[in-house]
Order: C-alpha cells, then structure tokens, then sequence
C-alpha cells in the first residue's frame, strides 16, 4: 500500500513515522523548497509525548527539548494565580510537557525517516480521487499517484478545500505574536513556563535551550492586521510595558526579523476529515487555538490513530471513517474547551477578572489534574 502525505509539517512527519511503524510506505510532499519550519517553540504536552513514545522517538525530543518542571500563571501585576507542576503530571501521564524549538522537533522526526523522506518544492493544487487510486498534481506540473492521500497541509488546506470547498474558519478575536529570545533566564525560571494574564493581552515564556526562550504573546485585534517589519519589536515592548520586568526584557532580546504574526483560527464547522481514499489530519481537519498547547499535540495522536486504522484492513474509505470516529469526538472537546479558555483568559471587566483569578487560585491541585486528564491521556486510552 503506498500512501501520499501534502504537508511536511508535525502532521504530515508523525504521520509518515506512524505508516513506516506499521509497515506502509508513504512519500511525503512539502510546498516550501526549503524544509524549515516557520515560527519559534512548541509544547510538546504529555499525550504527545506518550505516542511519540510509541514512534521511537520520545528520547530524542527530550534530548533536544527541556522539560517543564512547573508551569506558573500569574496576573500582569505579577501575583501568582496558578501552578502546574512537571512532577504532577509525570506521576499522572508518564511525561511532563517538554518545551522544545520547532525545528529540533522537526530533526527529531525527520531521522528515522532517512534521506529524501521528504520532496520539497512541490505545492498541490488538484487531487483526484479515480477508481482505485488518488492521483495529485503539484504546481511544478509533476504529478504523483497513491492508494491514499492524507491532507496534512494546514490551517488553509489545498486538499480540504478539493473536498469541501471553503469552510469558513472561525476567528478568535486574537492575534499571536512568537519569537525566540537569545537571554539568559534567572535560575528559578530556567526550568519552567510563564505566563501572565493581563487586560486583553497575554504573555508567556519558556527556556527550550541553553539560553533560548521560546515567548508568545496574545492580544485582542481586528484580524488581518499588519506589523511595520521595523516596528513590530518597539510596539510589541511597549504593548507589555506594565507587564512584570522580565517580559519586555525578553521582547527587546528577540532578534525583529525573527518575531511572526499570526491571527488565531479555528475549524468548528467541517462536515467531514474524509472523502474516498483521501483524509484530513492536523490543522487542516481540527484546527484549534492554542489556549491548551495542543495543536501539535492533538496531530501526533491523529497520526497513531489514522496509521493503527489503516494497518488493519480493510477498505481505505471505511478504515478513514473509523480513524474520524475515534479521533473527532477529542479533537472536537479541544477545540471547543480551548475556545472557552481564550474567552475566560481576555476578560477585561476588572471585577469579572478579579473572580476569574479568585477561582483559579482556589482550585486545588487533585481538582485540576482531574480535569486535565481527558487532555493528556493519549489516544490508546
């Protein structure tokens, strides 16, 4: 069985990793003609970390990676609100969060993979679903055909919209700014996140490597908004002026060119991940803000689920619908749960975030790891 992947992402990666595991070939087909992935840090949360397990690779990320001994929530005056704790969560799920650069996470699934596991230059524009095979066609008039295609092409998906047309994406009313930050973090931060809740903005850091700080910043915008390429660093610092010291600090050490922008986008209305022979996976079926960290993770466990589907048997179409089956209603619960926190995290009515903060700091910590647990159990569970 030779499967075709659009999208050489986390997604598309894993899922390659997932078939070589169970003993189907797949060639994966990346637009970009150089293979370096576009943003700064990643969480790769515990549920991940288990099927990364599961796909050799779980060492290497930690290698790579750092672990996140305790994740600190605090208000914009800097008093603490919340913490997780790394040793919570790996008694509970196995792993805690590892916070990792995104191109060390791409290294790491690209080894076992071998050389030219991946073609580069070849952005699709049709796929056809014909008789008993999926033939696609790249915009460099080359041409591809296999038993599957699996669309792990992202938020703007070519291949969802050659099954489904538009679908609209739904906008959070927030824009995202992440950056990498070459600044030496206090010892009692090196081994953990922070985040900071303020009045429509957010903000949050982690050390991913000696002396890299991987930092995202959120704040409520009309989308499609554009950043002057000399100004984004200085607008940036004074949006978080009255933020505690270290995060301005952090902002005005990340080299401009390498800050990005991005609105965040939802997908609450996909009728279907499937068509035929051909199947969503990552952000192009179950987009989903990033309040919970895991979009990346919420692709790795697609990935296990769609190649253990397909292993057994079967039809293509049916073992598709069986991999939705399993995979939606999760995928859906992030989507929607991580909404609802984006939504509690930018209150701006003072007395409104003055409960919210009593309420998170009241919770106590076996009630929060309960309601974490759906989260990070993994998709065997």
């Amino acid at each position: 069985m030779q499967g075709l992947i659009i999208g050489g992402g986390i997604g598309g990666l894993c899922t390659a990793l997932a078939l070589q595991r169970q003993g189907i070939d797949a060639r994966v087909f990346e637009a970009s003609s150089v293979l370096g992935p576009v943003g700064a840090g990643i969480w790769v949360a515990p549920n991940a970390m288990r099927v990364l397990d599961w796909l050799g690779v779980a060492n290497a990320v930690q290698r790579h990676g750092a672990p996140v001994a305790r994740a600190q929530l605090f208000d914009h005056r800097g008093r603490l609100v919340n913490t997780l704790t790394g040793r919570d969560l790996e008694a509970r799920f196995g792993y805690t969060i590892t916070a990792i650069h995104r191109s060390k996470l791409h290294d790491a699934l690209l080894a076992p993979l071998g050389n030219g596991a991946v073609e580069l230059g070849k952005r699709c524009v049709s796929v056809r679903d014909v008789a008993d095979a999926v033939h696609v066609t790249f915009e460099d008039g080359t041409d591809a055909t296999g038993d599957f295609l699996i669309g792990a092409d992202g938020l703007h998906s070519v291949v969802r919209h050659q099954l489904f047309g538009d679908v609209a994406l739904r906008y959070a009313g927030e824009t995202c700014w992440r950056g990498m930050a070459d600044v030496p973090l206090p010892k009692h931060l090196r081994d953990g996140s922070v985040e900071c809740w303020g009045i429509g903005r957010r903000m949050g850091f982690a050390q991913v490597g000696a002396g890299q700080v991987y930092w995202w910043a959120t704040q409520r915008t009309a989308p499609g908004g554009r950043d002057r390429p000399d100004g984004v660093k200085r607008a940036l610092v004074n949006a978080y002026a009255d933020f505690p010291a270290g995060f301005p600090a952090i902002l005005q050490s990340t080299p401009e060119p390498a800050i990005v922008r991005h609105d965040l986008f939802d997908l609450p209305n996909l009728p279907r991940w499937s068509r035929g022979r051909v199947g969503l996976l990552g952000d192009a079926a179950h987009a989903t803000t990033p309040n919970l960290g895991q979009g990346g993770a919420q692709a790795i466990e697609s990935a296990w689920v769609l190649a253990e589907c397909l292993s057994r048997g079967g039809t293509i179409d049916s073992a598709l619908e069986r991999y939705e089956t399993r995979r939606r209603p999760k995928a859906d619960k992030i989507m929607r749960a991580s909404w609802r926190l984006g939504r509690l995290a930018g209150v701006t009515n003072p007395v409104a975030r003055a409960l919210r903060n009593r309420l998170v700091t009241l919770t106590p910590r076996f009630v929060a790891m309960r309601q974490l647990a759906w989260v990070f159990r993994p998709p065997q569970e």
